[in-house]
C-alpha cells in the first residue's frame, strides 16, 4: 500500500500538470479547428439561433463578421498551433523526457502571450464593428423585453473574452509555478538519471 506509481514524490503534481495541459490544449485545438472550418457566408441562422435573446439572423451576421475578420482568423491559427504545443508538452511530461519541462514552460508562456494578444484583438474587433454590434445589442435588448437604450455597448461583447482571458492567464501562471516545483523537476529528471 505504501508503494505505487503515484507515491513517488512529484508524480501527482506532474500528472495534474500533464492533465491540465491536455485539457487546455485539446480544448484550444477543437475550438480553433471548428472556427477555421467556417468561411464567410457559411454561418447560418441555425448557429445564430443558439444565442439567447438574439435574433438568429443578427447573431449569424455577427458570427459571419467574426469568421470574415483577418485578425480573428490569424489569432485562431495562432491558437491552434499554441494549443497543439500544450498537447505535445503534456505527452513529453508523461514520457518524462529531459526536455519536457522546457517545452512545457515555452508552451505556457506562448499561450500566455497569445491570450493577452487575443484579448486586445477582441477589443479591437468589437471596436472596429461597433455599428453592427450596436444594432445586434439593441435587437437583443428588445427581444429580452428591455428598451434598446439598455443594450450593452459593443465593447460589452468583448467583456466575456476579457474575463475568460484573465482566468486563462491565472491558470497559465499557476501551471508555470507548478513546473518550478523541486519535486516535479526531480520526478521528470529522474528518468534521465535512470537511463
Amino acid at each position: 500500500m505504501s508503494s505505487g506509481p503515484l507515491r513517488v514524490p512529484g508524480a501527482k503534481a506532474t500528472l495534474v500538470l500533464s492533465m491540465a495541459l491536455s485539457v487546455l490544449g485539446f480544448a484550444g485545438v477543437m475550438w480553433s479547428a471548428g472556427l477555421l472550418g467556417y468561411t464567410p457566408g457559411d454561418v447560418s441562422a441555425t448557429e445564430g439561433a443558439s444565442w439567447p435573446g438574439a435574433d438568429p439572423e443578427a447573431a449569424a451576421a455577427y458570427l459571419d463578421l467574426l469568421v470574415a475578420s483577418d485578425l480573428q482568423r490569424g489569432l485562431t491559427v495562432a491558437n491552434l498551433i499554441l494549443s497543439g504545443l500544450l498537447v505535445v508538452a503534456s505527452f513529453l511530461l508523461m514520457l518524462r523526457r529531459s526536455s519536457s519541462l522546457w517545452w512545457t514552460r515555452q508552451a505556457l508562456f506562448g499561450n500566455l502571450i497569445y491570450t493577452v494578444a487575443a484579448m486586445a484583438g477582441s477589443i479591437w474587433f468589437h471596436h472596429q464593428h461597433r455599428a453592427a454590434l450596436s444594432e445586434l445589442a439593441a435587437q437583443m435588448a428588445v427581444n429580452a423585453g428591455a428598451p434598446p437604450e439598455g443594450a450593452p455597448s459593443p465593447l460589452g461583447f468583448a467583456a466575456k473574452d476579457i474575463c475568460f482571458g484573465v482566468i486563462l492567464i491565472g491558470a497559465y501562471v499557476l501551471l508555470v509555478r507548478l513546473t518550478r516545483r523541486p519535486s516535479v523537476r526531480d520526478f521528470v529528471g529522474h528518468s534521465e538519471a535512470g537511463s
